[in-house]
């Protein structure tokens, strides 16, 4: 019942969280400033170099700004240019005619969403449900597991993700009588498995922050392979589960993030059947996980 309430408690304070973040900052806003061209400058559909090139606008040319990622300025499209309607402009062609008079902290400098493809790893901490087991066979109810993934995002703000990540420890085999732990000198590594498959929503990135809220399968596989370990004596199992994450990223570059992330996952019946989780009742491979990532991509 303990074990439940915390659980209970974890998941709650998770979706608190990103509902912080999600909710926390205000809407998108134009900037409404003016910015006149010095040089012949290059609008493209994206705010990087190597984006698709859509016209060129000449010097002289004053163009309204509708959004800003510094150093670059998203401008409307002057009057009578029918084949595109906003691009970016980098600010070494550019020169600042007029932006808002007022409180800078009133106007929202968010970058539009746009599709993106990216890269990730990441390493954590994963505090087990089943803490009594591993504590018994590992020495600790929690380890360090690392993995990495590929994440897809959409300009509606949905985003769909894959990741894999992978736990490994060894202790010893052991059983439980009478409520003690006997340790039978025999090594035992234990490796856990889970491959994630995750559906969320994230907000449009500012130059301070980005939250996002996510929920998925998960496929648990757990090994333990022991020395001297009698035929059936070692395990292979995988079962589903299930997963809900949230997390907060910031921006270091324009393709380069730093994040914080936390999983609750839940994993039934792949423990229980036999040995020291049978002993504490204890069926659940899933658990807390903080872990500090890192995003490449455009």
């Amino acid at each position: 019942m303990k074990e439940r309430r915390m659980n209970k408690t974890v998941l709650t304070a998770l979706v608190g969280w990103a509902l912080v973040g999600l909710v926390g900052q205000p809407a998108l806003a134009q900037i409404d400033g003016t910015i006149e061209v010095q040089r012949v400058a290059v609008a493209n559909e994206n705010p990087r170099g190597d984006s698709v090139v859509l016209d060129t606008a000449q010097p002289g040319t004053v163009l309204e700004i509708v959004e800003m990622e510094s150093p670059w300025y998203l401008v409307q499209a002057p009057d009578g240019v029918t084949e595109w309607r906003r691009g970016w402009i980098h600010e070494r062609y550019l020169t600042v005619l007029s932006m808002p008079t007022a409180d800078p902290d009133d106007v929202d400098t968010r970058v539009p969403l746009r599709t993106t493809v990216r890269g990730f790893g990441h390493v954590g901490g994963l505090y087990f449900t089943a803490s009594d087991s591993f504590d018994a066979i590992t020495g600790n109810s929690w380890g360090v597991v690392y993995g990495g993934g590929v994440q897809v995002g959409f300009s509606n703000g949905l985003f769909f993700q894959g990741s894999y990540e992978r736990y490994e420890s060894t202790g010893q085999r052991a059983f439980v009588f009478d409520d003690q732990i006997f340790e039978l000198g025999i090594d035992n590594t234990v490796i856990v498995t889970p491959i994630h498959a995750t559906v969320g929503y994230r907000q449009a990135a500012s130059r301070r922050s980005v939250a996002y809220l996510g929920v998925g399968a998960s496929w648990y596989r757990l090994e333990e392979k022991a020395d001297f370990a009698m035929a059936g004596d070692n395990v292979d199992e995988s079962k589903p589960g299930l997963h809900i994450l949230a997390g907060v990223e910031f921006p270091v570059k324009s393709w380069f993030w730093v994040g914080g992330e936390g999983q609750w996952a839940y994993a039934p019946e792949i423990l229980g059947k036999d040995g020291i989780s049978k002993a504490f009742s204890e069926d659940d491979l899933g658990g807390f996980t903080i872990r500090l990532k890192l995003s490449v991509g455009l």
